[in-house]
């Protein structure tokens, strides 16, 4: 509150654009979750019982690492 009073009293102009923002914000992330998360979401069931197996390059790779080495 002291930092919006401050801001307002100094450039009242800048208050309205940090509404603005704001707002811009909040729509970018409105549309974030309604279409990418939502549609993730969806996919996913079908995603995690077609992934049962480690990808064969990956699963060599780590078995050559030494037990306990960090990646």
């Amino acid at each position: 509150m002291a930092l919006a009073r401050a801001i307002r009293s100094r450039r009242p102009g800048l208050m309205s654009r940090c509404k603005w923002i704001d707002g811009v914000l909040r729509a970018v992330a409105t549309l974030q979750v309604d279409h990418v998360k939502n549609l993730y979401n969806a996919i996913a069931p079908h995603w995690h019982y077609t992934r049962f197996k480690a990808w064969p390059k990956v699963e060599e790779f780590v078995l050559s690492l030494p037990r306990g080495s960090l990646v």
